[in-house]
């Protein structure tokens, strides 16, 4: 299970997306290029969810971003850590694993859970029906699943590891990493997205307006 932090190298007034659009933070961002994080992150601006369908409330969050746009310096989904360690931006609104990894590079990049929420994901392990090596990826899932192999796993990928039993095998510095393992008062304010249906065009739409 994972998430967005929004986090800064040296700005304790941050405490949520909101703080990204002070005038400190001008031509100082990376942000994921995303189009259902970035809509997300506008729509939970507005108290809505990140799976808003909404015209009134989309539109709101285009209004958003376009006000968000002079604050963008970069759009990394793959490496953002990179630039926040480099110092090539102050702040940004990244994966939680990026985040841990950019505290280990430079300790005054701090973490912030944003107070209006964040998206939640998790990646799942499955076996299509009809699959001809059914056996085999049973298996392979199993071996995945050992505590040993998937605290290894975690060592090298430090994304929220649901194997309970690996957490013993996991260093407690990242079980207790609010970048990776949120806390559960954090966690209510997280959401998961859902399939967004013929609203899906509006999104585009967005994106492309906003992007252009």
């Amino acid at each position: 299970m994972e998430h967005y932090a929004a986090f800064n190298v040296s700005r304790a007034s941050v405490a949520g997306y909101k703080d990204l659009l002070k005038d400190e933070f001008k031509h100082a961002l990376v942000v994921p290029d995303d189009m259902r994080s970035m809509i997300g992150v506008a729509n939970l601006l507005q108290g809505q969810s990140l799976n808003t369908t909404e015209p009134a409330v989309l539109e709101k969050s285009k209004q958003l971003l376009l006000e968000l746009q002079p604050q963008i310096k970069v759009y990394d989904s793959d490496s953002p850590k990179t630039l926040l360690i480099n110092g090539e931006v102050t702040a940004g609104i990244v994966w939680g694993a990026e985040a841990y990894l950019a505290n280990q590079e430079n300790p005054a990049i701090q973490t912030v859970l944003a107070e209006e929420g964040m998206e939640l994901f998790q990646d799942n392990f499955v076996i299509p029906k009809g699959a001809p090596h059914k056996k085999n990826a049973e298996l392979f899932i199993d071996f995945i699943l050992r505590p040993e192999i998937s605290a290894e796993i975690s060592k090298e990928f430090p994304y929220a590891n649901p194997n309970v039993a690996a957490h013993h095998l996991i260093d407690p510095q990242v079980l207790n990493d609010p970048a990776v393992y949120i806390p559960a008062d954090a966690m209510k304010r997280g959401e998961y997205m859902t399939a967004l249906g013929e609203a899906t065009k509006i999104y585009d739409r967005i994106w492309s307006e906003v992007k252009q």
